[in-house]
């Protein structure tokens, strides 16, 4: 028996890792095993090496305590998509089955996500990258104090018709800041739809670069001469922007016949500064940068 000869009570009880308890109670006692009682209900911790207890409930006492010891651990799963070639697809990414993050100390998560480059392009991530044939996307500053299984980022790509009909999104280099924590992955899945099969599934590959592929002469002073590669029909442009995003010219590129296509451009009339090309076909966009000087 625990307490003194007043009002004790159990209100919770966790079973610690070295396989004794801990108990959240309420006392009135300030005789026995208690002292310095604040006046009325005081709540009471106590950690036992035996399972032989009892207690009642109390209406004023702890609601709840979770040994210091129990690991914190969470699961990331990547969400299950579908789109067409062109179209712009958010995949989200949750956190599930969170438990005892708070006692863990940690802030947030970082990962990368992992996925076939040919079918979902990144929309307006600077971090992407390509190696061994695997887009790689790093993920940082993701929140992991969640009450619910949540989402915790969404992420946009671009769908691209490439090599595959399929793509799985997987975790690599997962880890908690600032604290232990136990991390499952549960992989995602993105499918193509919109393929034609007459004839076998229309794919493209990945091999074969589409944009555009020179900028000549850079700096330009009155003519630049613009190289792209097309590998599909469909509308297919060529836009230029200037340094503040205002587009000041764009033309439309012939498909009908796939391969490397010239665009001649007179930039006398233009300032001297910086400007960006864009070249954008129904699966895919290309950016560079080129630079008008006199």
């Amino acid at each position: 028996m625990l307490g003194g000869s007043g009002i004790d009570a159990v209100f919770s009880m966790q079973k610690t890792n070295n396989g004794g308890y801990i108990l959240a109670c309420s006392t009135e006692s300030n005789d026995g095993d208690v002292s310095g009682n604040h006046g009325n209900d005081d709540y009471w911790v106590v950690k036992l090496t035996s399972d032989n207890f009892s207690g009642q409930d109390v209406s004023d006492s702890l609601f709840s305590i979770v040994d210091h010891l129990a690991p914190a651990k969470a699961t990331l799963q990547a969400g299950v998509s579908q789109a067409s070639p062109g179209d712009i697809v958010t995949i989200p990414i949750y956190l599930k089955n969170a438990q005892n993050i708070t006692q863990s100390g940690s802030n947030h998560l970082k990962t990368d996500i992992n996925f076939n480059p040919t079918i979902l392009l990144p929309d307006n991530y600077p971090n992407y990258s390509i190696k061994n044939g695997i887009g790689t996307l790093p993920l940082d500053s993701l929140p992991i104090h969640v009450y619910a299984d949540s989402i915790i980022a969404q992420v946009k790509f671009i769908v691209g018709l490439g090599d595959a009909e399929q793509t799985p999104i997987w975790f690599s280099n997962y880890q908690s800041i600032g604290g232990s924590v136990t991390i499952d992955t549960i992989s995602g899945l993105f499918t193509l739809t919109g393929v034609c099969h007459e004839g076998g599934a229309r794919l493209i590959n990945p091999n074969t670069k589409a944009g555009i592929t020179a900028v000549k002469p850079n700096p330009a002073s009155d003519e630049l001469i613009i190289s792209v590669n097309t590998i599909e029909n469909g509308e297919t442009y060529l836009m230029i922007y200037n340094s503040i995003g205002s587009e000041i010219y764009k033309t439309r590129i012939n498909t009908q016949f796939s391969g490397s296509k010239e665009i001649n451009l007179n930039v006398s009339d233009f300032s001297s500064g910086v400007y960006f090309i864009k070249f954008q076909s129904p699966t895919f966009w290309d950016y560079q940068k080129f630079i008008v000087g006199r």
